[in-house]
């Protein structure tokens, strides 16, 4: 592949803008070699190690090697996760809308053919933005409040499709990484001062979002539709358990961050 992109590739194919086959080509290789192949390698170990299979002469030491690794991974993981659990949300939005032609802007359909797939949370929040008068409150909060989507969106994006990606640094107490970018967007980004930080405050914003999307929903669904009756769930209270108590944790310091 090196070899390849030492031809005179504008010479072969010159509907591309130059700086796209200079830099852009150049750039997805290095993604490729230099920072997926040892994502999935990491992978591969860590599920070797959870299915309990050995290796001769493994070393102790060898646990340890990838840990920087291993926290971008994570981190990669829960940027992907909130990105899908939005999507999942935006899923439901037609449906609060009995109205045709709303739900029909709102959803994928561009013809009278059954709907196959839905739209990104991405893409019906586009469409909020440009038709307001569908939902003027709602359209308000997603103009206003949802900069930590976009900026979730946009690194979702870089790393998916190969043109950022994220390395971490330890300080002295090696328990709080700090942000260390390499390429693509993720450079441009004024980044949180710590890794733990940056978690806290996305996960509180999407809790945020997910209780005024509750509210806001339950009170159309009591004018659009007779039948609607609203039973409370207490979503976020959590059982005695380190693992959602994990989920408390971060939103508590995520709300003093935003504060």
């Amino acid at each position: 592949m090196q070899a390849f992109l030492g031809l005179p590739l504008s010479k072969y194919f010159s509907n591309y803008n130059d700086e796209c086959l200079k830099t852009q080509l150049p750039g997805y290789l290095k993604a490729f070699d230099e920072y997926y192949v040892f994502r999935l390698t990491q992978v591969l170990y860590t599920m070797r190690k959870e299915l309990g299979i050995n290796i001769e002469n493994e070393s102790l030491r060898d646990e340890f090697k990838n840990r920087e690794l291993e926290t971008s991974i994570l981190t990669e993981y829960f940027i992907v996760f909130l990105q899908v659990l939005m999507d999942q949300v935006a899923v439901f939005m037609p449906f609060f809308y009995t109205d045709k032609k709303t739900h029909k802007l709102l959803s994928s359909q561009k013809s009278d053919e059954p709907i196959k797939h839905f739209k990104s949370f991405a893409q019906i929040r586009h469409v909020y933005l440009k038709n307001e008068e569908i939902d003027r409150s709602l359209s308000l909060h997603l103009k206003n409040d949802m900069k930590w989507f976009e900026d979730l969106n946009e690194i979702r994006n870089s790393l998916i499709h190969g043109s950022g990606w994220l390395w971490f640094e330890y300080g002295s107490n090696n328990r709080d990484p700090k942000f260390k970018n390499v390429s693509g967007y993720l450079m441009k980004k004024e980044w949180f001062p710590s890794l733990k930080d940056f978690i806290a405050i996305s996960y509180y914003n999407f809790r945020e979002f997910l209780s005024f999307y509750e509210k806001h929903f339950r009170t159309r669904c009591e004018k659009e539709f007779e039948e609607f009756k609203y039973i409370e769930r207490p979503h976020w209270v959590t059982p005695d358990s380190p693992f959602y108590k994990t989920m408390d944790y971060f939103y508590e310091e995520g709300k003093k961050l935003s504060l």
